[in-house]
C-alpha cells in the first residue's frame, strides 16, 4: 500500500514537474528552508525525491503528463518522434526486404543480369539506419529507461539466404 504525501511533499512535487530545480522546489514546498543555503537545501531536497513515496507519485504524476501529450499530439495529428523512428523503421525494413527477394530472383534465374542489392538501396539502408541510430542515441537516459537499443543490419546474404 502506497504511503500518502504531506501537502509539502505534494507540492514539492508539483513544483517539480512544473519545471522548477529541485532546491527552487523544496524552498517553495518547505518556506523555512529558504534560510538555509542552496547546497543545504538541493541536498535535502535530493534525499526527498529519493524516497520510495515521493518517487513513485512523482514518476507516476510524470507519466500521465507525457501520456496526455502524446495523446494530444496522437488528436492533433503531430507527427512524433515515436512516429518517425516507426516509419524509418519500416521503410529500412522494406529496403532489406527488397533486396532479399532480388536476391532470390537472382539465385532461381542465374541468367539474370540484375545486381542482387543496387547502391542506391544499399544507401537507402545504410542512410535510414545511420539515422535510426542518430534518432535513438539523441536521449540515451530515455534509451535506458525503455531499453531501446540502436537498429543494426546483419549481412546474412552470404549465408545462402
Amino acid at each position: 500500500m502506497a504511503k500518502t504525501l504531506t501537502d509539502a511533499q505534494y507540492n514539492f512535487v508539483r513544483e517539480l514537474l512544473a519545471g522548477k530545480t529541485r532546491e527552487a522546489a523544496y524552498a517553495t514546498a518547505y518556506p523555512k528552508s529558504r534560510k538555509w543555503s542552496r547546497k543545504v537545501r538541493d541536498s535535502t531536497a535530493s534525499k526527498l525525491l529519493k524516497s520510495e513515496a515521493v518517487w513513485a507519485f512523482y514518476d507516476g504524476e510524470r507519466q500521465k503528463m507525457a501520456d496526455a501529450l502524446n495523446e494530444d499530439a496522437r488528436n492533433k495529428g503531430i507527427w512524433t518522434r515515436q512516429k518517425s523512428i516507426e516509419a524509418l523503421a519500416l521503410v529500412v525494413g522494406l529496403a532489406v526486404q527488397d533486396a532479399k527477394d532480388g536476391k532470390r530472383k537472382r539465385d532461381a534465374n542465374p541468367d539474370n543480369a540484375d545486381p542482387v542489392m543496387t547502391s542506391v538501396i544499399a544507401n537507402s539502408i545504410i542512410k535510414g539506419v545511420c539515422e535510426l541510430n542518430r534518432m535513438l542515441d539523441c536521449d540515451a537516459a530515455v534509451r535506458e529507461q525503455q531499453a531501446v537499443e540502436p537498429v543494426r543490419i546483419i549481412d546474412d546474404y552470404q549465408d545462402g539466404e
